[in-house]
């Protein structure tokens, strides 16, 4: 009898450990900022929290208020799928400032912008994330990015400036995983041995990258990550939705 006792008991966390778990996934949602109206990007910036506006206002440029305002918006919807209410109190960053949840073990996120695009991804472990357009300019920093084996494949590619993106977008994700952000080790890495566009094992870790046109995006974790790309009008309403609710994390 106590045997079966132990048993249920088991059961019972495993199944509630189940229910908490989220899902290792990437969410990507694309933007013109031209032609995003200034009622659209009001509607997301109203959305955020205070400290956040706060945050957007000292921006000058912007394209740096709407990547900053989209890429918080789209934490928000993401926490909203995957049922996390999330308050101001919650969110803390490293010294090198990576942004992690402060009090909910095994829930992870991160976060990246670029000029037409932002991610954020969700896992059940350490992720990093990387998103970036093709990057155009590279031959200034070619030799401080990449390994040579690395430079050597990007100079003999007939598409020089995608693969070089590629690359910087896997490192900037393993940087970004192991939580250190952008410094010096960056030729340190070598992806030259993986074909682009491929999915693999690398640094006892699992790489996914995607292409959406010349936005070029790539995750580091222990799990596999999927893909899911979020329209903007989407977004928006179901964050609209949410807030009728009065969640704790809109007010």
């Amino acid at each position: 009898m106590l045997f079966l006792i132990y048993v249920r008991i088991d059961m019972e966390t495993v199944l509630l450990e189940e229910r908490m778990k989220i899902n290792g996934e990437i969410y990507i949602c694309e933007f013109n900022e031209e032609s995003m109206s200034a009622a659209q990007y009001h509607f997301f910036y109203s959305h955020l929290p205070l400290f956040r506006r706060k945050q957007v206002n000292s921006y000058r440029h912007r394209i740096d208020k709407i990547q900053y305002t989209l890429s918080y918006s789209l934490f928000q919807y993401a926490c909203i799928i995957n049922k996390l209410n999330i308050t101001s109190d919650e969110l803390k960053c490293t010294r090198f400032g990576k942004p992690y949840f402060a009090t909910l073990s095994r829930k992870y996120f991160n976060i990246a912008n670029c000029r037409k695009a932002v991610c954020c991804a969700f896992s059940n472990h350490a992720v990093g994330v990387d998103i970036s357009d093709c990057i155009k300019e590279i031959k200034d920093i070619l030799k401080m990015s990449l390994c040579q084996n690395e430079i050597r494949r990007v100079c003999d590619d007939h598409n020089p400036e995608e693969l070089f993106t590629w690359y910087w977008t896997l490192k900037e994700s393993y940087l970004k995983y192991v939580g250190i952000g952008l410094n010096d080790r960056l030729d340190s890495l070598d992806f030259s041995q993986f074909e682009i566009l491929t999915n693999f094992e690398a640094y006892q870790c699992k790489f996914m990258t995607k292409r959406i046109g010349n936005i070029f995006i790539a995750s580091c974790a222990k799990e596999t990550m999927h893909f899911k790309v979020v329209d903007l009008n989407v977004m928006q309403e179901r964050i609209s939705l949410e807030n009728e609710k009065q969640m704790d994390y809109w007010k």
